[in-house]
């Protein structure tokens, strides 16, 4: 009996409960806002967080000022600093002062210091990092102050000091305190490439930054950032709870995903053919253009017999159409057949006369085979060129797999065949790419020349300084430091430097003339072409600013090399699709209670006949 009546109790309070759930107000929980991007990395294990050195799984320019950030935020399109980290700077005769601000905190919730500025600059003096060419010294006074040493003026010492991300010294300090020592010892050079041996192994096991979002996730198909609730910057208006980067294996890859309105954001959208014109066909979105000072080209390893030869080299240029070549992966593209070695902006720094007087290597099968014919070359059975020696020009060509670069290599070599050079292309992942190109580990390969500025030295640089064994600590495609001209020997790792003296570029006419000049003769490698950059921007889930000026000009941040996504994200300059600040919130619906006085009438009858019953026994 007990039993039967602590049953019917139980229904009892069971059933006054459905009775009263209409008027219970559950909360809901609010919507995640989430912006997908585009990117590839290598994930782990072979991804890592070591920022400074190739393979960080983290280290792309579209984590630059959502995860790591710099001193200031340069606008490349309209060469415009602005603070970040630092809330001001002024230079000296002799120094370039950087105050920094108070209360930035790392990811780790430390605080931010001008230790970790010291030990990131140090950091980049064990790389041998070109600005070492025009500072000498770095040093902390108190948390907010930090001096560089100008030793030589330059107008890139800004660039370099403001746009480098800083990563913090809790990580990097014991190899940033070994470098300053060694730099105070004076010690040997051997010293300092042990040391960056060392350093290039070196793999934290977390990713810290300054940046608004934290690293929370990482796959081998996603990177999930999430926004930190303690970020440091009060004028923050960030929209996005979460940034998913997704990684992207070919550019037909990320042509799907944008297709099919899974990604918002891609810095390097629109290199399949066609995809410009069609995608805004199917989906509110677009492409920015902008200009990029860089484009594929065809490296030599000059250590491979008979690429040595210059005259090699020449032919090679001329044996395929290069313009053809650049437009089968970049469908904007150009390409200057003088090469110049400089992005095309450069030539305004150029003489007349040294430009005009620069070979052109148009597409022309007659002068390839005449300068080859000029070393003695001639042609086997099969139609190949073979050398006095007996090497046949049969080769092996590298290229990054899935991407335009490849797609460029692969034309190039195509074209070779036909004209009696041999190539076996062979598409590798893109770090494996870079990685054989650094170690000297191919004989012709598929990379990009140039860099993220118009100026001379970002042409020059890469068969001058940035595949140099002295730079890097590897062997590197066997560039020679030194070349004859007109009866001169000249040292390109001394005079590219010296590109960036000062404040007038007109004054370092006559270098920038030199070394075009023996880029041209000489040829280390072959501008294939300079592209365009188009960056693909969703509308259908995110409100983006003005793509283009006034004037018709490209916006600022639509360059997409210097963390401008970053910038857009934390001064609420995107935002979700219909989020609206100053809109009145909307009138809740009435809850629609059929269902519920269904149940509770029942319920009612049920407790009057139970309470009846209970009552009898």
């Amino acid at each position: 009996m007990k039993r039967n009546r602590s049953v019917i109790r139980s229904t009892l309070v069971v059933l006054t409960l459905l009775t009263l759930l209409p008027m219970i107000q559950v909360p809901l929980a609010q919507e995640e806002y989430v912006m997908r991007i585009i990117q590839y990395w290598e994930p782990p294990p072979g991804g890592h967080f070591n920022f400074f050195t190739s393979g960080c799984s983290v280290s792309s320019s579209e984590c630059w000022g959502i995860t790591a950030e710099g001193l200031g935020h340069y606008f490349v399109l309209n060469n415009t600093y602005k603070p970040w980290l630092a809330e001001e700077w002024e230079v000296t005769a002799d120094s370039f002062i950087a105050h920094l601000r108070e209360g930035v905190t790392w990811s780790d919730g430390s605080a931010f210091t001008s230790k970790d500025v010291v030990s990131t600059f140090y950091i980049l003096f064990l790389q041998n990092h070109i600005l070492w060419q025009y500072i000498d010294g770095a040093s902390a006074i108190g948390d907010t102050t930090v001096v560089f040493h100008i030793k030589e003026a330059s107008f890139l010492i800004p660039y370099y000091l403001l746009t480098q991300p800083i990563m913090p010294y809790s990580i990097y300090g014991d190899f940033s305190d070994a470098v300053q020592d060694l730099k105070l010892a004076a010690a040997d050079p051997e010293e300092f490439a042990e040391l960056l041996a060392d350093f290039t192994q070196f793999r934290p096991e977390e990713f810290i930054g300054t940046g608004p979002y934290t690293l929370d996730t990482i796959t081998e198909s996603q990177q999930v950032y999430v926004k930190r609730d303690d970020y440091w910057a009060d004028f923050a208006k960030i929209y996005f709870d979460k940034v998913v980067v997704i990684r992207c294996t070919s550019d037909p890859q990320a042509a799907q995903l944008e297709l099919a309105g899974e990604v918002d954001y891609d810095e390097c959208g629109g290199f399949v053919m066609g995809q410009i014109e069609e995608a805004p066909k199917h989906l509110n979105c677009t492409f920015a253009i902008h200009p990029l000072f860089s484009g594929p080209g065809i490296f030599f390893n000059l250590k491979v017999p008979p690429l040595d030869l210059k005259e090699v080299r020449q032919a090679i240029c001329y044996a395929f159409d290069k313009p053809m070549a650049s437009q089968a992966g970049y469908p904007i593209s150009t390409t200057d057949t003088k090469q110049p070695g400089y992005a095309r902006e450069a030539k305004m720094f150029m003489s007349p006369e040294a430009y005009d007087g620069l070979t052109d290597y148009s597409y022309d099968i007659d002068k390839a085979e005449d300068l080859l014919t000029s070393v003695g070359f001639t042609r086997d059975a099969d139609g190949v060129w073979v050398s006095p020696d007996g090497i046949r020009l049969e080769f092996e060509l590298l290229t990054p797999a899935g991407y335009a670069t490849g797609r460029v290599g692969t034309q190039a070599g195509a074209q070779l065949a036909e004209s009696g050079i041999k190539i076996d292309v062979r598409a590798v992942e893109p770090p494996t790419c870079f990685d054989r190109l650094q170690k000297g580990d191919f004989q012709i390969l598929s990379w990009f020349w140039g860099g993220g500025l118009p100026y001379p030295y970002y042409g020059a640089a890469i068969w001058t300084y940035d595949f140099m064994p002295s730079v890097t600590g590897y062997p590197g495609p066997g560039y020679p430091s030194t070349y004859e001209w007109e009866g001169q020997v000249v040292d390109v790792t001394e005079e590219t430097p010296k590109l960036n003296l000062g404040f007038d570029l007109a004054a370092q006419r006559d270098r920038i003339d030199l070394i075009a000049q023996i880029y041209n003769e000489y040829l280390p490698l072959i501008q294939v072409g300079q592209k365009a950059n188009p960056v693909f921007i969703n509308y259908e889930n995110i409100e983006w600013p003005a793509i283009t000026l006034a004037d018709g000009t490209a916006a600022p941040w639509t360059y997409t090399y210097e963390g401008n996504l970053g910038w857009l994200i934390v001064h609420g300059l995107v935002k979700p699709v219909g989020w609206g600040e100053e809109e009145p919130e909307p009138e809740p619906e009435a809850p629609d209670y059929t269902l519920y006085a269904g149940v509770a009438a029942v319920a009612i009858i049920v407790v009057v006949v139970a309470a009846i019953y209970l009552k009898k026994r």
